[in-house]
């Protein structure tokens, strides 16, 4: 079957197993970074890398931080698709990180706030709408927000030695949610499928509406969609903070997680990249891992090169 798929990709062995990537990883851990990472990369729908490297279980359910930022965001998208939520000018300022009049990203609180509007306006709490408007329609059986914990440990390497860093279980939507990343990998898959949202929804969702302005919180210049991140490599490629690597087409959108975690689509490529790594490194380190790594998914593709 795994033969079959490579030559159905028109794929080369060795690209197709993600060498590069894999390479990345392990010098990662020789350098202390991470002791272990979950890697999922999917072109066209197909998978072409679900792994585990180092101390990793294929299986364990890692924190996505801030990664599971755009499930409150397509949770938004999904009222307002059905007519229940009107996308007025406080939900666009607190989706694109502007709410205080100033461009700077806002980690916890105005995601609060989302899941108290999702709530008031379904009904339902936060946790379960997900769970069963996202997670349960796309497959994602392994995902939560909040219980059960994580059985995947995320460690700060930034120190030495490394110590363990503590589970946030508060299960608010701006980085309550865990599970193995290859269901985050399956989250952006669904997105272009047109399984959680039209396309019309998601396009609008993940286009410009913050353009060219300075972030005060990554004291960068980054572009924002509706809850995601827009590739903002025309900002500098090199110092860009949680990018998408070097050959991500303009309309790429994901979203990292702090210091540990991406998620991301190319619509333009019909890629999907999601990746966790257990260490917690320090920025300029991560910044590095991360332009990296996804770099790599992209040379070891042959697309975009």
């Amino acid at each position: 079957m795994w033969v079959r798929l490579v030559f159905f990709l028109g794929l080369p062995q060795n690209r197709a197993m993600l060498t590069r990537v894999r390479q990345v990883l392990q010098a990662g851990i020789e350098q202390g970074l991470h002791t272990g990472a979950q890697v999922y990369v999917s072109l066209r729908g197909q998978p072409v890398g679900d792994f585990a490297v180092g101390v990793a279980r294929p299986d364990a359910r890692y924190p996505w931080q801030s990664a599971g930022k755009p499930l409150a965001a397509v949770a938004i998208a999904q009222l307002y698709e059905r007519g229940k939520l009107p996308l007025d000018d406080r939900l666009r300022r607190i989706l694109t990180h502007t709410a205080t009049g100033v461009a700077a990203y806002d980690r916890v609180a105005n995601w609060r706030l989302l899941g108290d509007v999702i709530q008031e306006i379904d009904g339902r709490e936060f946790s379960r709408y997900v769970r069963e408007e996202i997670f349960l329609p796309v497959g994602m059986r392994q995902s939560s927000f909040g219980e059960p914990p994580p059985d995947g440990a995320l460690w700060n390497t930034f120190r030495t030695p490394p110590v363990p860093l503590p589970w946030e279980n508060t299960g608010q939507p701006g980085n309550g949610a865990c599970g193995p990343v290859r269901e985050l990998g399956k989250f952006y898959e669904a997105l272009l499928a047109g399984t959680l949202l039209k396309p019309a929804t998601l396009s609008l969702f993940t286009q410009r509406h913050r353009e060219g302005l300075f972030d005060e919180t990554f004291r960068h210049k980054l572009d924002w969609g509706l809850g995601f991140i827009v590739n903002s490599n025309r900002y500098g490629v090199e110092a860009v903070p949680y990018g998408f690597g070097r050959y991500a087409s303009e309309r790429t959108f994901g979203h990292g997680g702090a210091q540990s975690c991406m998620g991301f689509a190319d619509p333009d490529r019909q890629l999907v990249v999601a990746w966790v790594c257990d260490g917690l490194c320090g920025e300029p380190r991560h910044h590095r891992r991360n332009l990296a790594l996804n770099t790599a998914v992209y040379e070891d593709l042959g697309i975009g090169v």
